[in-house]
Parts: structure tokens; sequence; C-alpha cells
């Protein structure tokens, strides 16, 4: 219900066996927004999503042609490995290019957990978009994936993003980034704590 599934498409097949595919999942068009998978070529896209000093602030990598090349890679390898990862945003009444969103797993001090992640460009700020984008991906990861906790790490300095993860999570609590450090929150929902 929650789910389109693309039937089997290769994806970069200089990395796979001629013969392996992989089944790649989206989330269903939301009231005003549809996904759609991040591509070889989408680097000015990236760019322009995280061009703002706020998404620079805490998407540094970002910044850079290496860190959105390696951005591209990531979710290729994570749709080759899974066949879901952060996806492009487009706004269903025009097509343009809005954000980005998704579900990737991610390493915590309580062992993995799916991370819902999203990230709008400025000017598409502000209109409860990252909410509807991140409520579509709660509903994939707990119905079609059948994951029993879906989380949401935000640098505590991160207000927007903050704002954001309070409408989605049912829980929070101070969190140590195994990678980044301190200064961090998790947001998270249980299976249990969703309306299916």
């Amino acid at each position: 219900y929650f789910c389109l599934r693309h039937g089997s498409v290769r994806l970069r097949e200089s990395r796979r066996h001629s013969s392996d595919s992989i089944e790649l999942m989206l989330p269903p068009d939301t009231r005003q927004l549809s996904f759609r998978l991040v591509h070889d070529d989408d680097h000015e896209v990236i760019r322009w999503i995280y061009a703002d000093p706020v998404a620079r602030r805490f998407l540094p990598d970002l910044a850079t042609t290496g860190g959105i090349q390696s951005f591209i890679d990531r979710q290729i390898a994570r749709y080759e490995k899974f066949g879901y990862g952060i996806w492009i945003l487009q706004a269903l009444n025009d097509g343009r290019v809005i954000g980005a969103a998704g579900l990737t797993w991610q390493d915590t001090d309580h062992g993995e957990v799916l991370e819902v992640g999203y990230g709008l460009a400025s000017k598409e700020r502000g209109n409860g978009l990252a909410t509807e984008a991140g409520k579509a991906c709660l509903a994939f990861g707990f119905n079609v994936l059948g994951v029993g906790r879906i989380a949401s790490l935000v640098h505590a300095e991160n207000l927007a993003s903050r704002k954001v993860a309070e409408r989605l999570h049912a829980h929070h609590r101070v969190f140590v980034h195994p990678r980044l450090g301190e200064g961090f929150i998790m947001y998270y929902t249980d299976i249990g704590d969703h309306e299916i």
C-alpha cells in the first residue's frame, strides 16, 4: 500500500554481474510530493538543495564536488544493496525539485537504526513539506520494510530539523553520534507508536 515497486532495474552494471538486478522501492506520492531515485548526473541538483549557509553548516561535505559525488555514490550503493535510500523530492504540481528525503541505516550507541533523513532547498522550507516527506518515509519503513524502530539523528543546534523531528517522532534522548561526537538528539518512533 505504501510502496510503488519499479520492475527489475539494473544499476551500474559494471559493478554487478550481468544477470543481477534489484527491485527498487519508492514511497507513493503524498498530497504534494513525489519521490524519485538519485541519479549519477544529479550533481547540480544536490548542490542546489544544500547550497544555503544553514545546510552547509550541518552538512559541510555537500558544499564540495567530492562530497556531492560521495553522496550520490552512497545512494546508488544503498539502492543496489537494499532497494531504497535517500530519494529526490519533487513537487507534484510542477515537477520542480524541492529537496531530498529517505531512509538509511546508521550506527548508534544502541546498534544499527533505520534513520529517516530530510533536507529541503531553502526557498521550500516552512511549508510543512519536510514533515510530509518524513511521514511518508516513516510509513514506508514500518509498513513496507517492517522495521521496529525508526529514528532521526539531529544536531541539537539545528532547530529547524529538530522541529520536524518533533512532529515525526514519539520519543527523544540525548545522543552521542559514533562518528560526529556529542551534541546530537536521537528522535525515534517504535512501531507500536505508529498509526498504521
